[in-house]
């Protein structure tokens, strides 16, 4: 007998952590067996970025003239079988909160959590859901469960099981989108997370900002702060990413190379700090005030050290615009380079499977990152 499985990830995550969830659900239904049904409805609050008034912007640089939404633009509404079918009117659904059931406890069997899961009643939809935050434990777990009985990794749940670069590329037929990449060039696309992982130094101390959690701390207390909380804290700063890229134009040719350096700039940044003050959370001295209106104007800047670099052009502030012109950059780059998030991840779930692209994180430094380039580069030479 065949039975149908969903998937639905509701949590107020960014675009590549609720994608990531979502293979990860995809994967589990599958390792038990399951067939899958796509939900198309797909959004992401946190990546859709902070409202302009300019809402018009995408009317003129996507065609037709309607905007997509999230899913439509990523192709995930795209799919041979889905939940909205006809056929499938007279289903019922069976919500499985997997949250709940790793929680109680991990499973080493498939037949044990089949039997936890399943339901007598004919004719059902099993909705594999992700509410809220995981705890550690529960992550650990799933992954556990996952890496035994699941034949596909997240990137082949990705390219093989859910076709995710085709659709994307139907979706580009149907809502053509271009970034400033040179055809004849290697396409080389930096992603600088800031927003909600900034670091805003005020004289002797330091605002931390990690998400809608906001810290005054001194230097040597950054350290003990990323431990908590379970990310770095003390993040690279945007100068240092420029100062690894003149390097890397240096050492292999600026000719070589178009590049595109996206980011969430500090916008959200000052948002979260703006709330923390209003709200008691944060209290500043009268010249850290002064500073920090000071940094507001100043921070921006930062990106200006590319203005000055050849062939490179950026794309910086949260709007729904700069956000699908980042995702298409980052997918259609043959190189990325990450500093923190997930968000770089999109060129491994939709990039076309038959290219050849390099992911590459900045933590390592950037003589890693140059010695990574360089045999890159000579992969995408053979594959020429």
């Amino acid at each position: 007998m065949t039975i149908l499985f969903t998937v639905q990830v509701e949590t107020n995550a960014g675009l590549a952590d609720k994608l990531g969830k979502f293979l990860n659900l995809y994967r589990l239904g599958r390792a038990l067996g399951y067939s899958y049904v796509h939900s198309p409805s797909f959004e992401s609050r946190r990546s859709a970025g902070l409202q302009r008034k300019n809402a018009g912007f995408l009317k003129r640089i996507m065609s037709p003239a309607s905007e997509p939404s999230l899913a439509e633009f990523l192709g995930l509404d795209l799919h041979d079988e889905l939940i909205t079918s006809e056929k499938y009117a007279n289903y019922s659904s069976h919500i499985v909160d997997v949250n709940a059931i790793f929680t109680a406890q991990g499973f080493r069997q498939l037949s044990k959590l089949k039997s936890r899961i399943e339901v007598a009643a004919p004719d059902t939809i099993y909705v594999l859901r992700w509410t809220g935050k995981w705890s550690l434990q529960v992550i650990q777990r799933l992954d556990r469960f996952l890496n035994r009985w699941c034949e596909m990794d997240a990137r082949q749940a990705a390219i093989e099981g859910l076709e995710l670069p085709k659709k994307y590329l139907l979706a580009r037929e149907r809502w053509p989108l271009s970034v400033p990449f040179a055809e004849d060039k290697i396409r080389l696309a930096i992603h600088i997370r800031k927003g909600d992982r900034a670091v805003i130094r005020l004289g002797q101390r330091i605002i931390a900002v990690h998400a809608s959690k906001v810290d005054l701390v001194r230097e040597q207390q950054l350290e003990k702060l990323s431990t908590r909380m379970g990310q770095p804290r003390s993040l690279i700063e945007v100068s240092e990413v420029a100062g690894c890229l003149r390097q890397i134009l240096s050492d292999f040719g600026a000719d070589k190379f178009s590049i595109i350096v996206v980011s969430d700039g500090y916008e959200r940044t000052f948002r979260e700090i703006r709330k923390a003050l209003q709200d008691g959370r944060l209290c500043l001295q009268p010249d850290e005030l002064r500073q920090l209106k000071n940094m507001e104007v100043s921070a921006p800047r930062e990106f200006d050290a590319f203005q000055s670099l050849p062939n490179t052009t950026t794309i910086v502030g949260e709007s729904r615009q700069n956000l699908y012109q980042s995702i298409h950059a980052i997918v259609s780059a043959d190189i990325v380079i990450s500093t923190v998030g997930g968000f770089s991840k999109l060129n491994l779930w939709f990039h076309p499977e038959e290219s050849v692209s390099l992911v590459a994180n900045f933590k390592p430094g950037c003589d890693r990152i140059r010695k990574r380039i360089g045999a890159a580069l000579r992969k995408l030479e053979q594959q020429d």
